[in-house]
């Protein structure tokens, strides 16, 4: 494909520009220097001719051995798997494992995968294209195998790293593109995490008590429905409330619900002043109500702490003209010997009460006790207990509260009492009005403030505790009336619905995926750097014909091979198969022919004037490409 020249000036160090370089501008010159003299090798590259661009182009696309635009693509695809590997980790930035069918990991490694074989792909384009285009524009030998070296394995270029070039560099930056698949990975991981949103619910639940829910009462005597007793039940048993909301809450849900309950209408307030005098008197007294005996003496009794709950049925000169809650807190606050014994007795009335709940996403709800408003937040008072609401049969009236009350009652009573001074007692505590531990029961030890001090004594406000216990159980009533009774909506005020549409803040510790942006940052900028390492490589590409390529049979053609005389040079690795295909080589001999006689190979060195021409036989090829041709 060339000629090769013997220069006579042994000290030139530049190329040297032979009358063939002259003539065909696309030949290439390559200076190999020695002790006696400079060689000048002419690799011919075939250059088309002009006005036969749009053919090098087409070609460049179809049967081309060196494919830029396909590298070239290929770096684009690189780029773009950058941007898809983002959209990956800002997608799925904290959101739920379980919402993804592909898991983002998964997309990443293939994220990384396509990136990593497209800079491949591009790369091994980019290297053959860089040899050829710097052999085009004249270098040694020595430069030129230094180049090809470099482009293969890991440890060559490492080795010629003392000679650097943008080929070491892009082939040290491509074996580092092992650690984008691994950083990529770091920059996805999964954790738990709390989040919180706010949702709309829909949740079935009575407002009020249905009129008669505890059933019916003739003086002291009261006919219970199935309904109160299993109420009664569940809250002694502190079951969960089976109360679940539409769609169904994940995590928690907490939100305001409006339910039964009762609040105060009206209280009156009895006071007993205790001076020093009193507490050490034996025969003082203060207090309404009848003290519970000692166990251990029959000396006289005061009050210190008394507890009484019952129900309170309407009627004419009633305090209240419906049904209500009494409750009659007794509390003795004695400091330093003196205080008063306080008597408090209030009605608390049926009313609808703005109740903290959590629904949980077992179907449950837990009610809370507001610390600011222990006794709920009101929002309006019930009417369906009034007398006006008439009798189921006379003279039997409906009981809405009634046997809530009296069950409770059991629970929370409490009377403690004081026990009478000994004035002549050794024990200090002994000469005054003191506690009587035989007649304290849970709720009285609950409430007891103990201070240590024989002259100090004082109890806890019970109410808050009552009143809340009170309101869940008709809170629990009103669950189980709405799930279970189909006149609920005929039993509760005018204009009351038992269906509730509600706001919750859903909070829901799950794991989700967590994108680490410091890695991301860390591969993109690998990412980049491969690129722009790989891409000049590319350079010079439109100066080269279409079959170049760094196969034996290409640069053997290109070096004037003896043996290769008769390819086509136009075609170049591809015209040498046409032509040689059915040859059988080994290395040292060549099998020739069909009848299999074995030739010993000649190993010769070409003399400098020799000049292997096969370009004669090959002009005619110049200009045409496949399925394209020139007018």
């Amino acid at each position: 494909m060339g000629t090769e020249q013997v220069q006579t000036e042994p000290s030139r160090d530049t190329l040297v520009e032979t009358p063939e370089r002259q003539a065909n501008p696309s030949s290439a010159s390559v200076e190999v220097k020695d002790e006696s003299n400079v060689q000048t090798i002419e690799l011919e590259t075939l250059g088309l001719q002009k006005g036969n661009t749009f053919c090098m182009w087409i070609d460049h696309f179809t049967s081309a051995a060196i494919r830029p635009f396909f590298g070239l693509l290929c770096l684009g695809v690189s780029i773009c798997s950058v941007f898809f590997s983002a959209a990956i980790l800002v997608t799925s930035n904290n959101k739920p494992v379980d919402s993804w069918t592909i898991q983002p990991t998964v997309l990443l490694a293939i994220a990384a995968a396509m990136s990593n074989t497209a800079v491949t792909v591009a790369y091994s384009q980019a290297v053959i294209i860089a040899w050829w285009y710097r052999a085009s524009k004249g270098a040694t030998i020595l430069a030129l195998e230094r180049q090809w070296e470099a482009s293969t394995g890991l440890f060559s270029p490492l080795y010629h790293i003392r000679h650097p070039s943008m080929v070491v560099v892009a082939t040290l930056l491509v074996w580092s593109m092992i650690a984008d698949g691994p950083m990529l990975q770091r920059a996805a991981s999964v954790v738990s995490a709390t989040q919180s949103k706010m949702l709309p619910f829909n949740v079935t639940l009575t407002p009020e008590l249905p009129s008669g829910f505890s059933g019916q009462r003739l003086y002291n005597d009261i006919i219970m429905t199935d309904t109160v007793i299993n109420t009664c039940k569940n809250w002694t048993a502190q079951t969960p409330i089976p109360l679940a909301v539409q769609p169904p809450c994940k995590g928690s849900c907490a939100a305001t619900v409006r339910g039964p309950g009762v609040t105060k209408a009206l209280c009156n307030t009895q006071t007993w002043p205790i001076t020093y005098e009193m507490y050490h008197d034996p025969n003082a007294t203060w207090g309404n109500w009848p003290m519970t005996v000692s166990l251990n003496t029959s000396a006289p009794t005061n009050p210190i702490f008394q507890i009484r709950v019952g129900p309170h049925m309407d009627g004419p000169g009633n305090p209240v003209p419906q049904e209500a809650a009494v409750t009659i807190i007794g509390t003795i606050s004695v400091f330093n010997a003196s205080g008063k014994f306080e008597e408090t007795k209030c009605f608390w009335v049926p009313a609808i009460i703005d109740y903290d709940v959590v629904f949980g996403g077992d179907g449950h709800v837990k009610l809370l006790q507001d610390p600011l408003e222990p006794t709920g937040r009101v929002v309006a008072l019930a009417n369906n207990t009034h007398a006006t609401q008439g009798w189921v049969e006379p003279p039997w009236q409906p009981a809405t509260l009634d046997f809530l009350v009296d069950y409770l009652a059991s629970f929370v009573k409490a009377n403690a009492s004081a026990v009478a001074p000994v004035p002549d007692a050794q024990i200090e505590a002994s000469t005054v009005w003191h506690a009587d531990a035989t007649t304290y029961n849970s709720q009285a030890f609950k409430y007891h403030n103990f201070s240590g001090q024989a002259l100090h004594e004082s109890f806890g406000d019970p109410i808050p505790d009552i009143i809340h216990s009170l309101n869940e159980m008709m809170f629990r009533g009103a669950v189980l009336a709405s799930a279970t009774e189909s006149n609920v909506s005929e039993l509760i005020d005018p204009g009351l619905s038992i269906e509730q549409n509600i706001m919750a803040n859903q909070t829901i510790t799950h794991n989700v995926f967590h994108s680490d942006f410091a890695w991301f940052g860390a591969a993109t900028a690998l990412d980049l750097l491969v690129t722009l390492a790989v891409l000049p490589l590319f350079w010079g590409f439109w100066k080269l014909e279409k079959h170049l390529s760094l196969s034996p049979c290409s640069l053997a053609l290109a070096f004037n091979s003896p043996l290769l005389k008769e390819a086509d040079p136009v075609k170049g690795a591809e015209g040498v198969v046409e032509r040689y295909g059915s040859v059988r080589i080994r290395y040292g001999e060549v099998v020739e022919g069909d009848d299999g006689v074995v030739m010993p190979a000649e190993t010769r060195s070409i003399p400098p004037a020799e000049r292997v021409d096969s370009m004669a036989s090959s002009r005619k090829a110049f200009g045409r490409c496949r399925d394209f041709g020139r007018a």
